[in-house]
């Protein structure tokens, strides 16, 4: 028989359970809302399983403590600064009281929130996997690329190749995303606040813009602290681009052995809206055609075995642009045809696409 004390210590932590589990449910739905939740996804392996909730906590307090370990942000710690990022690395005893049950409590709320409208890992996504960032209320769609190997320049029996395709193996270690599209008028206004092209429209490409004016939007765009969490944005390496475009085909363009008009904007009179024509099998519209399109890469020659990462020389004289524009013909849109600008030039054929990169 249950003594009266007994009794009263049951009740008391029925009584606690439902307040914890109300209050794992507050965490989750005020932690997944955030924009910085993405973040503490790399952690997931190493959150700590045995922690039970035993108290209910306001939950204010560890909302932000986790908006502070997200933004890498100093937080009191035994009364001293600590980077947030040990937390999950390092087994800590903490000094004030109840705070690692409140840390618990939001832990064990984070393993819902981790497999509730998340990305996958890396390892986990699909070539071609969609993802989209609103910027200044224009969407940007991106398609992944995985990591992977492939054979960049083109064979000797390729037609209409030209000097400089010596065929090499690459190795892209990591994966990164390609914009679906070619930069759009909107998106460059939005954020410089201008616009440079000569064709005028919303949804045409931008063009007339220099490699340095491509760095400056960029720069701009990676200020506003809009890139998914681990990533920044970028012009895509000369071998990204290529790898991208030819997604996984080893024909001279991603559609097979020839061009069409109805497949690409090339030998034309001017830009044409961005994705007016149909995608590669990753998704990515007009990768032959319509616009150049300026790369990261100091122009060089293609070294004469297998490379991991390639990014150019270290220095030149021009940048790399890659896939033809609307004023030449099939054989310049090829995915191995090479060509090069000077970094200052801007005509209304060369335009951009940007890639999203590991920090």
């Amino acid at each position: 028989m249950l003594t009266a004390k007994t009794q009263r210590k049951r009740n008391v932590r029925k009584e606690k359970r439902p307040i914890c589990t109300r209050l794992q449910s507050i965490l989750i739905q005020d932690i997944i809302t955030q924009p910085w939740a993405n973040r503490l996804r790399p952690y997931r392996a190493k959150i700590p399983t045995h922690f039970l909730p035993c108290a209910a906590q306001k939950t204010a307090p560890w909302i932000d403590f986790f908006r502070k370990f997200c933004n890498n942000e100093p937080f009191a710690l035994k009364g001293k600064a600590a980077n947030p990022f040990t937390i999950m690395t390092k087994k800590i005893t903490f000094n004030v009281p109840n705070l690692r049950y409140g840390l618990c409590v939001s832990l064990i709320a984070l393993l819902s929130v981790l497999s509730v409208g998340q990305a996958p890992a890396e390892a986990d996504r699909k070539a071609g996997e969609r993802m989209t960032v609103t910027i200044k209320d224009v969407e940007y769609a991106f398609r992944w690329c995985p990591p992977g190997k492939f054979m960049m320049g083109s064979p000797l029996n390729e037609a209409n190749r030209f000097d400089g395709e010596r065929q090499h193996e690459v190795t892209l270690s990591r994966g990164f995303w390609m914009l679906e599209t070619e930069v759009t008028q909107a998106m460059w206004e939005g954020v410089m606040g201008k616009n440079l092209s000569y064709f005028k429209g919303a949804k045409l490409p931008v063009e007339s813009v220099s490699w340095y004016d491509c760095q400056e939007f960029i720069k701009k765009l990676n200020d506003l602290k809009v890139a998914p969490a681990g990533y920044k944005f970028s012009l895509p390496t000369e071998a990204q681009w290529e790898y991208a475009c030819r997604a996984g085909t080893t024909t001279p363009f991603h559609f097979g052995d020839t061009l069409t008009q109805k497949q690409a904007n090339f030998r034309g009179d001017q830009t044409r809206d961005v994705g007016s024509y149909p995608a590669n099998v990753w998704g990515l519209k007009d990768m032959h055609g319509n616009v150049w399109e300026w790369c990261l890469d100091w122009y060089e020659d293609y070294p004469g075995g297998a490379v991991t990462d390639p990014t150019g020389a270290e220095r030149g004289s021009s940048r790399v642009i890659r896939g033809g524009s609307w004023d030449n013909d099939a054989q310049n849109c090829r995915s191995a045809y090479r060509n090069r600008y000077d970094p200052a030039y801007g005509n209304d054929n060369v335009g951009l696409r940007l890639s999203l990169v590991f920090e």
